[in-house]
């Protein structure tokens, strides 16, 4: 993300724009990544190496079981299609607000709606993650981790496919013209949209990691 913002910086720059960040700020936000979140990164890693081990809370195998192969030969990552629409679909007119304030000017005022629309968000994210990470489980694969991930990740590859869309039909930047408008757009766009795949991708795999801890919770082994 700061390199793109870098490149960004840099191409206003030599095109003399008048809102480029200032050298000084650059390099104070490069001094904060490894002046603060470099260390506290190593600290965390001692942290977790320090730790207790992770306990299952049943008894597991050692061996990995065959996986068998996926219903009506469907790769389960083929359902990311699905699944990412669907958080999609709760932000969508939000989104539409949000790109229209940072690309047309206009004032975003809705803050109480946007709290509720990140609320429905969370719950939709946690109740695909679970629902599909279950139906995952019940055709005997294991391998849900990055399954869970991506099941809601995929809804930030909708966002900046939206966004793209925007660009073509709602404002008056030609991509073929203004190369560095566009570049600034695209940017700034694919950090958005990474950001928003990472946020409800952790939702996805906690609420899926406290489905999963629970339902195996519940089995009792003699």
């Amino acid at each position: 993300m700061f390199t793109v913002f870098f490149v960004n910086n840099t191409v206003i720059w030599v095109n003399g724009a008048s809102n480029v960040v200032p050298f000084f700020t650059m390099l104070l936000l490069l001094l904060m990544w490894f002046g603060m979140s470099a260390p506290l990164t190593l600290f965390g890693a001692y942290l977790g190496y320090n730790s207790k081990p992770f306990e299952n809370p049943c008894r597991t195998n050692n061996i990995p079981r065959e996986v068998p192969p996926p219903p009506f030969g469907v790769h389960p990552a083929a359902y990311c299609v699905i699944t990412g629409l669907m958080p999609f679909g709760v932000v969508f007119i939000e989104l539409v607000f949000i790109l229209s304030s940072l690309w047309q000017n206009q004032v975003f005022y809705m803050f109480g709606f946007l709290f509720l629309v990140f609320l429905l968000a969370t719950l939709t994210c946690a109740e695909v993650a679970i629902v599909f990470t279950y139906m995952k489980l019940s055709t005997e694969d294991y391998r849900w981790w990055w399954y869970s991930f991506l099941y809601t990740a995929a809804s930030g590859v909708y966002v900046f496919a939206y966004s793209v869309f925007f660009l073509f039909t709602q404002t008056e930047i030609n991509p073929l013209v203004n190369f560095v408008t566009s570049l600034i757009f695209f940017g700034y766009m694919g950090i958005i949209s990474l950001a928003f795949a990472l946020m409800t991708g952790s939702i996805g795999f906690w609420s899926s990691y406290w489905f999963v801890r629970r339902i195996y919770a519940s089995i009792r082994i003699d």
